[in-house]
């Protein structure tokens, strides 16, 4: 490698670096979301709940996960569409967390 080709690699490793520690130091003073940190408290007469229906489709089974969320509704509504067998269960602890927080 030439010395150019080097000064470069070097001076994107040092960027990069840069941002990194940046954000390691700027991420500590944003205020979280309560959402992302409590629950909200349980409804005894609307609890949460996890149904695993069977949905046919042209005579194939497809996996689905419905997750019921406490408390009176109507309650906004994320649907996620996977094509990998598995997902669900990867995704299983993502999707309250991130629909609770709005990031969907």
């Amino acid at each position: 490698m030439n010395q150019n080709a080097v000064m470069l690699k070097l001076r994107s490793c040092l960027f990069l670096a840069g941002v990194v520690l940046f954000s390691a130091v700027a991420a500590p003073s944003q205020q979280l979301p309560s959402a992302l940190t409590t629950d909200p408290p349980p409804d005894k007469e609307f609890p949460a709940a996890v149904e695993a229906p069977d949905v046919m489709s042209h005579g194939a089974r497809l996996n689905a996960v419905f997750y019921i969320a406490s408390g009176r509704g109507p309650h906004p509504a994320v649907l996620t569409v996977q094509g990998f067998p598995g997902n669900e269960k990867i995704w299983t602890w993502r999707i309250p967390f991130a629909a609770r927080a709005g990031t969907f």
